[in-house]
């Protein structure tokens, strides 16, 4: 993206909306509005408040906004309030945001597909909506309820009214974006992938291997919802611990979701207490350290329809700690992981368990992989690498807005002359 030039009034102003994730915990726009700002943008997030966030927060050129999230009841009504909620924050925060900074672009991320009348209402003020696809909600909801087809119809409507509102779309997988050039019908020219990537600043090169250990840690990071595999992985655990008899194979759970206490109260009657240990969700840097001290990771969602379009950061994350995986075979994770994992089959805990044990008693191996790994991420999955589709997507915005004010200018001097 052409630097913008030090007239502030050229400079780009953007606000990025998050609902169902604080921007302390998300890695790709927390990614995003930092090469954003260090391009000369001027950044304001919105975003729901987690524990420990402040009701807002200075990064630099980053300003970002947090608006209290109380606790709402489970299942669809508690998704409805909650969103309805959502939307009213955010629409007081933007129309705030708009009239005192007047942003340029608003840069909208999903779940859900709720906001396409802000986008509008946005476009006919001018402005530019960008529709950040950060995953399809009508897989997700499939996933999380089969049963309910007039939901998955309305969502796939919703999608549909936020693609044809979008000035541009985003998407994470190649997978995604075929999805929705195809029920959308949208113009490949308005859809651009963007990677999800580690950002390498903060993974330095992984040290060489530390003594050998008697006890062999087994990493997870991530969400802990429904459709994110823990109950699985919990399995798998149980079949290594009792029926195996391997009590040197532990496992640190890094995270926090709406199927956490279930996921509990689930070790508990499994017996797992001395080998499975639920640390809740920690600050990015302090996860990280914790990960690079587990001797191998584990990526257990499932294989299906949605998990088959994501590109999951905890996998990126792990081969940039150098560190191997195992997980389930999966379209975008098999695409972006290649020989850094070992890969289970057809959904089963004792195949996942298998892979997870030829791992932990092979040495050379989980070395090999890692180091495969980083590679992988140095030469190709970065987010250095991705940020480049990014910044020619705002680079138009900003050629854009430059020439409007260029012309502006001129008109303005042609009439004082």
């Amino acid at each position: 993206m052409p630097r913008p030039r030090t007239d502030g009034n050229h400079a780009l102003r953007v606000i990025i909306v998050i609902e169902n994730m604080s921007y302390t915990f998300d890695t790709r726009v927390r990614n995003i509005a930092r090469t954003l700002e260090r391009e000369g943008c001027r950044v304001w997030i919105v975003c729901p408040r987690y524990a420990g966030d402040p009701l807002k927060r200075v990064e630099g050129g980053v300003t970002i906004h947090f608006y209290p999230m109380p606790p709402w009841p489970g299942g669809f009504v508690g998704h409805v309030l909650e969103y309805v909620y959502s939307f009213i924050a955010t629409s007081v925060a933007t129309l705030i945001a708009f009239m005192t900074v007047r942003f340029d672009v608003i840069h909208i991320c999903n779940p859900p597909d709720i906001f396409f009348p802000l986008g509008r209402l946005y476009r006919l003020l001018g402005r530019k909506f960008v529709f950040d696809v950060h995953d399809l909600c009508p897989e997700l909801w499939q996933v999380r309820d089969p049963e309910a087809r007039l939901t998955h119809r309305l969502l796939l409507a919703l999608e549909r009214y936020t693609v044809a509102a979008a000035s541009h779309v985003l998407t994470t997988s190649e997978t995604s974006l075929e999805r929705i050039c195809s029920r959308a019908g949208i113009e490949p020219s308005r859809v651009t992938l963007v990677r999800n990537g580690p950002n390498l600043a903060n993974f330095p090169v992984p040290s060489a291997a530390a003594a050998p250990s008697p006890i062999v840690e087994v990493g997870y990071i991530g969400d802990m919802n429904p459709q994110d595999g823990i109950d699985t992985l919990l399995r798998a655990a149980d079949h290594i611990h009792h029926a195996l008899g391997r009590t040197d194979v532990q496992f640190v759970l890094i995270g926090d979701g709406s199927a956490l206490e279930m996921l509990q109260r689930q070790a508990e009657q499994l017996r797992l207490g001395q080998v499975v240990r639920f640390t809740g969700r920690m600050r990015p840097q302090e996860a990280m350290r914790r990960l690079s001290a587990c001797t191998l990771c584990v990526q257990p969602d499932l294989k299906n329809a949605f998990n088959d379009s994501c590109v999951m950061v905890k996998s990126l994350e792990y081969m940039a700690l150098g560190k191997p995986l195992v997980a389930f075979d999966l379209i975008e994770t098999r695409r972006v992981c290649g020989e850094a994992a070992l890969y289970a089959a057809q959904n089963d805990c004792r195949n996942l368990a298998s892979e997870i044990l030829r791992l932990a008693d092979d040495a050379s191996l989980r070395h090999r992989l890692g180091e495969i790994g980083r590679q992988r991420v140095e030469q190709g999955l970065a987010w250095s690498f991705s940020e480049q589709q990014l910044l020619k997507v705002y680079g138009r915005f900003q050629d854009e807005k430059s020439r409007k004010l260029d012309h502006a200018r001129l008109r303005g001097s042609r009439t004082r002359g």
